[in-house]
């Protein structure tokens, strides 16, 4: 997830995440709060080196730990919450560590609504700028620096899959995957994205991974990826009342509809532009709208 993370303070696990995988939080030394309630599985060393942390939320009673006093490293650890009679409370009893029923546990730290998130090129009170916030916040996206965040750059079909990814929690792999795909940082994304028949590739083996990404196949994505979750794909519009209904190929047509019935993807009035390719923008705003509709 963010092992080594100089900057992330608070993270709270999206509801789709259960698996919180060996060392994903290693060494996050700045990070103070992490919310684990949807998780069922706790891997080695996860919280380990994380010299800050005053709060760890575990809600799954049953929750599987990693039988290690490093899982969740005791530096700066002032309580766990769980239920009682959990595997959080015999962990910490284990270990050492407080313990807390969740009931007691400390709402969320008010992230400070500050101008564009230490990005020079995200404004305030724009379009964009809470998306932002979000997608970085819990590490969906990235900055292209550390002080631009690049709103304007084109997205690629790998970027958009490995943002799906990490949201999954990036699980483990294996297999061969695309012949195409030669990248390392996209190999495991889309090697589970095809599993999981989030995408197909685009015929012979092939996944076109710097091919940009186009409205119509970011919403077949997020199709394919709410289908996976088992999410609500019954929503839907008639395409027919936009000017550009008609453009939008047969294989996205339903996914099209329902994103756009669900507010994930918002055409610009009456046109939906489906071949237009997506901006860094945009694709803050769209994997927002699908993190609020997803949970």
């Amino acid at each position: 997830m963010c092992s080594n993370c100089t900057s992330l303070k608070y993270v709270k696990l999206p509801k789709t995440v259960k698996t919180v995988e060996g060392y994903a939080f290693w060494g996050c030394r700045a990070l103070q709060y992490i919310d684990l309630s949807s998780a069922d599985s706790i891997g080695n060393s996860a919280l380990g080196a994380v010299d800050n942390l005053r709060t760890v939320i575990i809600g799954d009673k049953n929750c599987k730990i990693n039988d290690s006093q490093y899982t969740i490293g005791k530096a700066g650890i002032t309580t766990i919450y769980g239920k009682s009679n959990s595997t959080a409370l015999d962990y910490a009893l284990k270990y050492g560590l407080n313990f807390k029923d969740i009931s007691a546990a400390p709402a969320p730290p008010v992230i400070p609504s500050t101008p564009g998130t230490g990005f020079t090129d995200v404004k305030e009170g724009q379009w964009y700028t809470e998306a932002v916030k979000f997608v970085t916040s819990i590490g969906l996206m990235k900055g292209k620096s550390e002080t631009k965040f690049d709103l304007t750059s084109t997205t690629t079909r790998a970027e958009i899959v490995t943002m799906l990814y990490r949201y999954e929690g990036e699980p483990a792999v294996s297999g061969s995957g695309f012949s195409d795909v030669t990248a390392n940082w996209a190999k495991a994304p889309t090697k589970w994205a095809s599993s999981k028949e989030v995408v197909n590739g685009v015929g012979g083996n092939k996944f076109n991974p710097n091919g940009k990404i186009s409205y119509r196949d970011f919403a077949t994505m997020l199709y394919n990826y709410a289908k996976f979750k088992g999410c609500d794909l019954s929503a839907n519009v008639n395409l027919g009342q936009y000017s550009d209904g008609s453009a939008v190929s047969k294989y996205a047509q339903t996914p099209m509809k329902w994103a756009i019935a669900k507010g994930i993807i918002q055409p610009n009035g009456k046109k939906l532009s489906p071949k237009s390719q997506t901006s860094r923008a945009q694709a803050a705003v769209y994997l927002k709208n699908f993190c609020d509709f997803a949970g």
